[in-house]
């Protein structure tokens, strides 16, 4: 990968992960209206990792994982690998309602949230 592709995805990869905590902080809110307030960050990273209501999200978080393993120096990341990330992070952000649990909650996520809906603004024009 050459430092022309690794830029951009280094910058997608810093957007995509304010908004996974903005994706968060929705579903946190979601979640504590219905259930009550989570107690702890201890708490509140075992609902992330294990609960149901937040499973949506590790589609996002993998995706980011993947882009960072990328990213890393000492990655063996062939030049296609940027087109590749770029293509899944698409199919993720801009499918559709019908598309998937994720695209659901997504879409839920934008017509709730104002900042949910800026930062999903963000990312997508930084993938054009």
């Amino acid at each position: 990968m050459t430092p022309e592709q690794r830029e951009p995805l280094d910058a997608l990869s810093r957007l995509l992960l304010d908004f996974h905590k903005v994706l968060l902080d929705w579903e946190r809110a979601n979640y504590e209206a219905k259930q009550g307030r989570i107690g702890s960050p201890g708490e509140f990273l075992g609902l992330v990792l294990d609960h149901a209501q937040f499973a949506w999200l590790r589609q996002l978080s993998g995706l980011i994982v993947e882009i960072d393993e990328a990213l890393a120096p000492r990655s063996k990341a062939g030049a296609e690998m940027p087109d590749l990330l770029l293509a899944q992070c698409r199919r993720l952000l801009c499918g559709i309602p019908e598309d998937g649990v994720f695209q659901r909650r997504l879409s839920e996520a934008v017509e709730n949230s104002a900042d949910a809906a800026r930062m999903r603004a963000e990312v997508v024009n930084q993938m054009a």
